[in-house]
Parts: C-alpha cells; structure tokens; sequence
C-alpha cells in the first residue's frame, strides 16, 4: 500500500500539485505525461523507462520533461532510459546512448564523446558574409554547408577552426562569434547511410 504523503510528494514533483481532484479528461497531453510519470514513481523504481515522452507536445511541454527527466536523473539518482526520434532532445538529456537502425546496433557510448570526433558543423556569423563565402572557398573548398543572414555554416575539424578565423579577420572580416557542435543528427544521418 502506498501512502497518502508518497503520493502528495510524486505529484508535487512532477508538477501536478493542486490538481489531485481534478479528472484526467480534463488534463492537456503534457499534464497526462507528468501524471505517467507519476504513477512510475509511487513504487520508486530505480530504472524508468520512457517511450518518446515529448511526442505531441509545445515547447512549454518539452521543455517541462525534459527538465523533469534531468530531475529524475540528477535529483533522484533513476536511470532513465529515453527512446526517442528527437535527436536534438537526446543531446539535452542523454550522457549515453546506443543508435539502432533496422534492428541492428550501430554505434553506442557516451554522447560527448560520440559527438566530439572529426567534423563539426561550425557557425561563423560575420560583417561581410558574400566577401567571406568568397574568400572561404578558396582555402576551405567544399567546407561551406549553408548560410543564413549574416550566418555561414562550415563542416570543420576542430583544428581548422582558428586558422579559418584567422583567414576572416586578417582579410578585414569581422567575426562576431564562432559556435561549433557535432549535431546528433548530423551524427545519425551519416551513421546510418555509410
């Protein structure tokens, strides 16, 4: 038997608290998602699993588990492990993973590492972007993946990214910031089609 005060606290930890009375019918799908969460911890298990808990939410819901998830992780010491397609989600929340395609494992260890390897997608955002692309292609052919505004988009190892800096700046672009990541997705797609 589960008592009253193990109840009141798993609701209020997930976020329900004041709502005890109120029909499940009327909750929105995020409020269903917490109170399944809920019902998972009244017997606190050590291993949660959760099967695409963000599917169908608005960010406010997203964002509601996905903090709930870390919570669960880092407050109550639960395993969770996390299927989902939201790659993007996976980085937020996972320090492991295993990629499975048609049955199969392809890849599995810690994110960080996985997505600390060879190419990173890197943002330059810069003055003078046509200048930049012009002067990118001739000593980075094949790097520039994309643009958006004053944005360009470049597939880099990690040791290229000071000398393409250096390359703007002593060209009389100015860069305003550099933001580098291994994309999951990025990760996966390739992963998955070699």
């Amino acid at each position: 038997k589960v008592s009253k005060s193990k109840i009141a606290e798993v609701i209020e930890f997930v976020g329900l608290k004041g709502r005890e009375n109120d029909k499940v019918n009327g909750f929105s799908h995020g409020m269903r998602q917490r109170l399944g969460i809920a019902q998972t911890l009244i017997h606190d298990p050590k291993l949660i699993i959760l099967d695409e808990p963000t599917t169908g939410l608005d960010p406010q819901g997203i964002l509601d588990i996905r903090n709930l998830i870390l919570q669960l992780k880092h407050e109550r010491n639960k395993t969770v492990l996390l299927s989902s397609h939201i790659l993007s989600e996976i980085e937020l929340i996972a320090n492991r993973m295993v990629i499975i395609s048609k049955g199969k494992t392809l890849v599995q260890g810690n994110v960080r590492e996985l997505l600390d390897e060879k190419v990173l997608l890197v943002s330059f955002v810069v003055n003078d972007q046509n200048k930049a692309i012009d002067i990118l292609q001739k000593e980075f052919p094949n790097a520039i993946q994309s643009t958006s505004n004053d944005q360009i988009f470049l597939h880099l190892s990690k040791d290229e990214i000071p000398a393409c800096n250096k390359l703007l700046t002593d060209s009389g672009i100015s860069v305003y910031s550099i933001e580098s990541k291994r994309k999951l997705e990025d990760y996966f797609l390739k992963l998955i089609n070699s």
